[in-house]
């Protein structure tokens, strides 16, 4: 068992490598991803109670 764990493990083609691309990108992608959401929940939070005071300060000519 410990000698086909170790031979998969050993360098095979190359998919190995692709990991150590793919691994960082996909970490990314996810941090983007969980940044932007959060922007948009703090852009709907903020909008919501800027909404609310936004009668009072209109300016009528």
């Amino acid at each position: 068992m410990f000698s086909l764990f170790c031979a998969l493990l050993a360098h095979q083609g190359g998919w190995d490598e692709i990991l150590w691309v793919l691994l960082p990108i996909s970490v990314m992608v996810w941090l983007l991803r969980v940044a932007s959401q959060r922007v948009r929940q703090a852009g709907k939070k903020t909008s919501e109670s800027g909404d609310v005071g936004a009668e009072g300060t209109e300016s009528t000519h």
